[in-house]
């Protein structure tokens, strides 16, 4: 038996298609629920709950006050069996044999494992090639090994195609509010703050294949001036994430990309290049998030 959590917040015509594709992912396999968390507010996913389900009570709607994506992923856990858990958005497509295999593989592991698929980007608008360097790793796609069994230690999987077992996760705290849209910090990286507090547990990432999923990238996520934002965040959960973990490490990783970042401006200064000029004020604002995170890690704030 596998749940679902899935987190939204004001995305109605997206999640009605989500919602869609897991209710014919869960006709595969046996028991299981849709725990659907609404945040910050209602915006109509209650009437879709419904509508979707059309009362066969496979979806749970709940609702978590705070506009913050942690604490309502801690909320749809509250809500759930002991068992997988599997973690996704609400604005992805997925296959009706997802579910099905993330049982096979989870009854070959058990607890003790956590487990991930690939992710294939679908943009509203093409991007040029080179900036898709700079977009974050949800839309950049992520690919695996055909021969690979475990996650290589340097990753983490996507937040939308992830699954791990209900005790593990509270095992580990659930999800630190500090981490993901809605925390007062501003740092990503929620579910992989988890997936790397699983790992300091003891547990093991296995891919799974087969589980592939399509996240919708819209041309405003997708735009210079939002991946420059967007830059920021990123940086706030290193300088945060590192912080915690090994305050002299941040700090040497601080003066690391700050000599880097006089080379880019150099480089820039030199060819005019467009390419140059985003790399230049990506690294600015990326590294004005890590100083923010850093500051936050070293204040020694508890979670929110």
């Amino acid at each position: 038996m596998i749940d679902t959590v899935l987190a939204t917040h004001d995305r109605a015509e997206l999640l009605q298609h989500t919602l869609r594709a897991l209710l014919q992912a869960y006709e595969r396999i046996d028991g299981g629920r849709i725990v659907l968390v609404e945040n910050g507010g209602e915006f109509g996913a209650r009437a879709i709950a419904e509508r979707v389900d059309g009362g066969a009570g496979r979806i749970v709607y709940v609702t978590c006050e705070r506009a913050n994506k942690s604490a309502a992923l801690n909320v749809g856990l509250e809500s759930c069996a002991d068992g997988l858990i599997f973690m996704t958005d609400d604005d992805v497509a997925i296959d009706a044999g997802l579910l099905e295999s993330y049982a096979k593989v989870a009854a070959r592991y058990g607890p003790g494992h956590f487990f991930g698929g690939p992710t294939v980007p679908e943009f509203e608008q093409p991007v040029p090639s080179w900036r898709r360097a700079y977009l974050p790793g949800s839309a950049k796609g992520q690919r695996f090994d055909a021969s690979a069994e475990f996650l290589p230690e340097h990753l983490t999987f996507m937040g939308f195609n992830w699954a791990a077992y209900r005790g593990d996760m509270l095992a580990a705290g659930g999800f630190d509010p500090r981490f993901g849209p809605g925390s007062s910090s501003g740092a990503t990286g929620q579910e992989s703050s988890m997936q790397r507090r699983l790992i300091k547990n003891g547990c093991q990432g296995v891919v799974v294949h087969d589980a592939e999923v399509s996240h919708y990238v819209p041309a405003e996520r997708s735009s210079e001036s939002w991946t420059l934002a967007r830059a920021k965040r990123a940086g706030t959960e290193v300088g945060l994430r590192v912080g915690l973990t090994d305050a002299a490490e941040a700090r040497r990783l601080l003066r690391r990309r700050q000599r880097q970042l006089i080379v880019r401006r150099l480089r820039w200064y030199v060819t005019r290049k467009p390419a140059h000029r985003v790399d230049y004020h990506y690294w600015v604002n990326w590294l004005q998030g890590f100083t923010k995170g850093l500051s936050r890690a070293e204040s020694d704030q508890p979670p929110d």
